[in-house]
């Protein structure tokens, strides 16, 4: 289970950030927000691998990045 305070990897193990919060949107998902450094974002909960207390996007830091400035 996704939930604030979890620290959040990316695909190679690097860690990333951490979750700020969990809420369901409009559409009935759950939604994380990651607060990555200065920036954030958010993503559906079943994105997230859950281990150990540890979530895992799949995904590495600089493709998070990229898509964080299309935006």
């Amino acid at each position: 289970m996704v939930t604030a305070g979890l620290t959040v990897k990316d695909k190679t193990g690097a860690s990333i950030g951490q979750v700020a919060g969990v809420k369901t949107d409009a559409s009935g998902k759950q939604v994380a927000t990651i607060k990555m450094g200065a920036d954030s974002f958010a993503v559906d909960t079943s994105a997230l691998a859950v281990d150990n207390g540890v979530a895992t996007i799949n995904a590495t830091q600089a493709e998070i990045k990229s898509m964080m400035k299309k935006k």
